[in-house]
């Protein structure tokens, strides 16, 4: 099975479940024994959702957690900082704790591994990483190859355990699900700014009653209890967005021109 088609059946996938399966194929696909993806999204702040398919031995699992290894992890801390895939065998492990670490993966069949990290537009961030007790490529040229196409598969299953994560209960009596107007999206993004009712009221031209109202119904349908968790959550489910990137895009080409006089 190609890449492509490993991507058509993520873009297919409606369950965790589907996922996990489609997550082994891909893994088989690049000749490696053993993956992991972990996905994080930053909703709710205080307790965001992390989800993790594992196709890594059970027995190790257990060990990592049994230590605590999570809080020394060094692939995890580089993938944090990173936006390219990276091997293994390139991690510093001078600390104790990341060599020992490396030590009992290895033992585990997890000598060498490769891990692609993912960085969303609104803060969520995953990583798809492949181990092997054998060289995962043998050459320079194929451990390249290898890094793209982890690097691609990995971006497509993110896209797709994301919208399984972040999609919405099931609709009562065949309505569709709440979804924000255009006009409350424009209040909350105002709201976002500092912005009291009454001066969104000024700004858009409505009542102070209607401002208040539509604040009302954004906190509703996002299922929280303040104006502020309604901004929070908006942003971070890509609700709300800045609007000054084309400006700034006109901007830098302005600047672009007159340089050229």
């Amino acid at each position: 099975m190609n890449d492509a088609e490993l991507a058509e059946r993520l873009a297919g996938a409606d369950t965790v479940e589907a996922v996990h399966a489609v997550c082994a194929q891909i893994a088989r696909a690049l000749g490696c024994e053993h993956w992991l993806f972990g996905l994080r999204i930053p909703v709710p702040l205080t307790q965001p959702c992390q989800l993790i398919l594992s196709g890594y031995p059970v027995a190790w699992r257990a060990r990592y957690d049994e230590q605590r290894y999570m809080a020394d992890d060094p692939v995890l801390r580089q993938a944090v900082a990173s936006v390219l895939p990276f091997e293994w065998d390139r991690v510093a492990r001078a600390d104790p704790r990341a060599s020992q670490l490396f030590g009992e993966a290895a033992e585990f069949g997890l000598r060498h591994g490769l891990t692609a990290p993912v960085h969303g537009a609104h803060g969520e961030f995953s990583l798809f990483s492949f181990a092997s007790a054998g060289v995962l490529a043998a050459s320079p040229a194929a451990a390249a190859d290898l890094a793209r196409r982890a690097q691609w598969l990995a971006a497509h299953v993110h896209d797709t355990v994301r919208r399984i994560a972040l999609r919405p209960p099931q609709p009562r009596r065949g309505e569709p699900p709440p979804a924000l107007t255009p006009r409350e999206r424009e209040c909350l993004r105002l709201a976002a700014e500092g912005e009291t009712a009454g001066a969104i009221a000024g700004i858009l031209n409505i009542s102070e009653r209607t401002a208040v109202f539509h604040l009302a119904r954004c906190q509703e349908k996002l299922s929280v209890r303040t104006r502020q968790h309604a901004v929070a959550r908006a942003l971070a489910l890509g609700e709300i967005a800045p609007r000054c990137y084309p400006d700034r895009l006109v901007q830098s080409q302005r600047l672009l021109e007159g340089r050229r006089h």
